[in-house]
């Protein structure tokens, strides 16, 4: 999540679950902040209201170690937004990836409905914030594909061609409604970062030369900052 143009401060924070997951957020003058695996969140002021949510992530039972559920990451996101409204809100849901490694097919589908319903709620909660209202861009992807197979649909990597196939979604007010598109130029993860930094104004290229460039069609409607190679 983006916000593009407001008085917020240039704040941030990453809400992931996975402790390998590497957040890549390069505004150095921003005071970027991220939470990862179930370490408690330094922000002071939100520590005093939300201890329970940090109770819930180090006492509540779990299947994965380390790592809650879906439904506790996405709550504490939430209120945190609400809170702290920061410009950029990262959120890892990883339910999907482990219920697919343990090849429990219905606890994976069950994890993706729930995810539908979370980005649901984001964007509604978004619409009715005034900070965040038609202004703000909802980039949704995953980090990786699957294998096709009924053996190889539990795993993904090098070994796994497959896998390397990926979707994006975008939603907000400076991408075009497209709908789902085929028969188009493909993308690659590694446009993401710029095509958020765009939104926001900035040139990611210029910071890191080597990141892909931003996705043209999604940024449509404004003018964007020349990538400096």
């Amino acid at each position: 999540m983006a916000e593009r143009e407001s008085r917020i401060p240039r704040s941030g924070r990453g809400f992931c679950r996975l402790g390998c997951l590497s957040l890549d957020f390069q505004f150095t003058a921003s005071g970027v902040s991220r939470q990862c695996r179930i370490r408690s969140i330094s922000h002071a002021a939100f520590e005093s209201s939300h201890r329970s949510a940090q109770s819930l992530k180090s006492e509540g039972p779990r299947v994965w170690d380390e790592e809650p559920f879906d439904s506790i990451t996405f709550h504490t996101a939430i209120e945190y937004l609400k809170e702290s409204k920061p410009r950029i809100l990262f959120i890892s849901f990883g339910e999907t990836d482990d219920w697919a490694h343990a090849g429990n097919y219905a606890e994976y589908l069950n994890a993706a409905r729930r995810v539908d319903g979370y980005i649901k709620t984001l964007w509604e909660t978004l619409q009715a914030m005034p900070e965040y209202q038609n202004k703000t861009t909802l980039i949704f992807s995953p980090d990786h594909g699957r294998g096709p197979g009924l053996e190889s649909w539990k795993r993904h990597g090098k070994e796994i061609p497959d896998s390397k196939y990926i979707w994006m979604a975008f939603l907000g007010p400076d991408t075009p409604a497209l709908g789902k598109r085929t028969n188009v130029e493909a993308v690659s993860q590694n446009q993401i970062a710029a095509t958020l930094s765009a939104l926001l104004g900035e040139s990611y290229g210029q910071s890191v030369p080597r990141a892909g460039q931003p996705i043209a069609d999604v940024l449509r409607q404004i003018i964007r900052p020349p990538e400096t190679r």
